[in-house]
């Protein structure tokens, strides 16, 4: 098995994003914050061992600030996203992502084996990868899986509005696959893969 870390450029440690309610910035904390100086929340995968990685949250509308940790299972990429037209954010921390309510100050809900994860741009919902599926998720939950489309190992090239790109693996290395976000229709990927709606 294969990670393929995102080039360091194309996820800034602080994050800003106007929503349709509030404008929100979103940052991975080197250590967790001094004990009692935000409030504290603590989102855990009921997975045993591992690490904890720490993200902080501010409001810019009304000022105030709340942090988080998250349970790293293992040692994966880890990143934080705001979430187009809503007051979310998705945290992914050791292959692990969360939902986050920025507002509400809860987890929406908790979706396992995640190496990467991208928003999609103009939608509520982000695009995110194991080693062989894609999936798209919204608010609600996991809105959408693919069948197998890499024998072990995906990276996403180019997410837009409209179409998910990137490059899974086949027996004779990198191939080329594309999700259409409005039919689901997946192009590409390993060659065994037939496709499917």
């Amino acid at each position: 098995m294969r990670i393929r870390a995102p080039a360091a450029a194309a996820h800034p440690r602080v994050l800003r994003a106007k929503t349709r309610f509030m404008t929100w910035t979103a940052s991975i904390l080197s250590e967790p914050p001094v004990s009692g100086s935000v409030s504290e929340r603590v989102f855990d995968s009921r997975v045993p061992g591992g690490s904890w990685l720490w993200v902080s949250f501010r409001d810019l509308v009304n000022g105030e600030s709340w942090a988080a940790s998250f349970r790293r299972r293992f040692d994966a990429p880890d990143a934080v996203h705001l979430v187009f037209a809503t007051d979310d954010a998705v945290v992914i921390a050791g292959a692990e992502a969360y939902w986050i309510s920025l507002a509400e100050q809860t987890m929406r809900y908790h979706e396992p084996n995640v190496f990467q994860a991208v928003p999609i741009p103009t939608r509520a919902m982000v695009a995110a990868s194991d080693f062989t599926t894609v999936s798209l998720l919204a608010p609600e939950g996991v809105a959408w899986r693919s069948p197998r489309i890499s024998l072990d190992g995906l990276s996403f090239t180019e997410v837009t509005a409209d179409v998910v790109k990137g490059e899974a693996e086949d027996s004779s290395g990198h191939v080329p696959f594309e999700v259409e976000l409005g039919s689901r229709v997946v192009r590409g990927g390993m060659r065994s893969w037939q496709g499917a709606k």
